[in-house]
């Protein structure tokens, strides 16, 4: 079942994108779309894009999408609105997660002196030194099980 909604999801996107693609050439904004395409695409993920920790959170992608949906058709805005709803959706249950994901938690913990940074601490008690950051489980930013853990050539055994 999940292969049969994943071929019609990739059917449904390719059809809305001949479409508006097409809506574009017709009202002649074609060029136009595609260079704010680029240009925010490489002002707002390419940047982001080369660390070992990005992920395109939902919010992010579905906030990106509605953007770019902006032809004045009903199927276009009805696919903004769509959009624009799992954005608030996202956000609204999960927060804003970083772009950079753990790697920005990591330092904003590490700076708010949270409780689970515990497992990185490094040198004596007394000081707040931190080991260097080590991506914990990437589905859940988890970093429990370091605290145990043993570091060998850098590789994980724990």
């Amino acid at each position: 079942m999940l292969f049969v909604y994943s071929i019609g999801l990739c059917i449904m996107t390719a059809v809305f994108t001949v479409a508006l693609v097409h809506s574009r050439h017709h009202r002649n904004v074609i060029r136009s779309r595609a260079v704010e395409f680029i240009i925010l695409a490489c002002l707002l993920i390419l940047p982001y894009a080369q660390h070992d920790s990005f992920h395109l959170h939902h919010w992010f992608g579905m906030w990106w999408l509605g953007m770019q949906s902006n032809a004045p058709e009903i199927w276009a805005r009805s696919f903004q609105a769509f959009c624009l709803g799992s954005y608030l959706n996202g956000i609204a249950v999960y927060g804003r997660d970083p772009i950079l994901g753990c790697n920005y938690a990591f330092y904003r913990s590490t700076n708010l002196e949270c409780e689970f940074m515990e497992c990185y601490k490094g040198g004596n008690e007394t000081e707040m030194e931190y080991d260097d950051f080590v991506a914990p489980d990437w589905r859940t930013c988890n970093a429990a099980s370091l605290k145990n853990a043993t570091w060998n050539d850098g590789s994980y055994s724990g």
